[in-house]
């Protein structure tokens, strides 16, 4: 008996005497989604003295404020009772603000963690359709164009024709924009139900294994050449190909 017969077989023994039943489950893996650093999506969220609060739709975006300095603050190694500083914190005029939040102006103070550009990462394919929309994240007949199901493929979930990507990227990038894109078709938003049609992992960029004295060599070091093919609805790692085949 196969593992997939006897996992079968375990469960209909379980069930059949009232000790389990068949269920399937689905785990996200947790992800360190704040990030102590300039570069990436604020967090709407503003804190007063009672806690965090979110920010209106009428609020938002909020856009990341220009800074001479965005670089980590350090602190001498001896000096123990120091606290983590994110480079939004020294921004002070756009930490500290005055907000209406529904009752009245009051104040408030800017989360200064940003988010980690994998919140950008997770829908890109789709905003690259339609960057220029200010009132919508992408058209509805625009999404359905480019991503939307094609009647003439049997079962065909919709999204991009084909992501090339990286196999690292598999249990986190990959997975999140899964499950971010069919959170929109849940609620309505989008008519595509998976982000990629296809997946092709590109080669992994490792270097040479160092020679040992038994085996000298004088060759040089060398990274792995790869070839991307983009076409119409291609997400590639640098966004949506609506062009030729290029390669590299």
């Amino acid at each position: 008996m196969g593992v997939t017969e006897a996992k079968q077989a375990i469960t209909e023994w379980l069930a059949g005497r009232g000790a389990g039943e068949a269920v399937v489950q689905y785990k996200l893996r947790d992800w360190l989604f704040s990030r102590q650093r300039y570069w990436g999506e604020p967090f709407p969220i503003v804190w007063d003295e009672d806690g965090p609060i979110a920010l209106p739709s009428d609020q938002l975006p909020v856009e990341l404020p220009d800074v001479d300095d965005y670089s980590p603050k350090t602190y001498d190694p001896d000096a123990a009772d120091t606290e983590p500083e994110a480079p939004l914190s020294r921004a002070s005029e756009w930490v500290e603000v005055d907000l209406d939040l529904g009752d009245g102006p009051r104040h408030y103070r800017r989360e200064t963690n940003t988010m980690p550009q994998w919140a950008g990462s997770c829908w890109y394919p789709i905003r690259y359709l339609d960057p220029e929309n200010h009132d919508r994240f992408v058209d509805a007949d625009v999404e359905r164009y480019w991503l939307g199901k094609d009647p003439s493929r049997p079962n065909d979930p919709g999204g991009v024709d084909l992501y090339v990507g990286g196999v690292e990227h598999a249990v986190l990038h990959l997975l999140y924009a899964r499950f971010w894109h069919k959170v929109l078709y849940d609620l309505g938003h989008l008519s595509s139900e998976e982000p990629f049609r296809r997946l092709v992992n590109q080669a992994t960029s490792r270097p040479t294994p160092t020679p040992t004295p038994a085996a000298p060599t004088s060759r040089p070091r060398r990274w792995p050449r790869t070839r991307r093919g983009v076409s119409r609805g291609t997400a590639s790692p640098c966004g949506v190909s609506t062009g030729r085949w290029a390669s590299r």
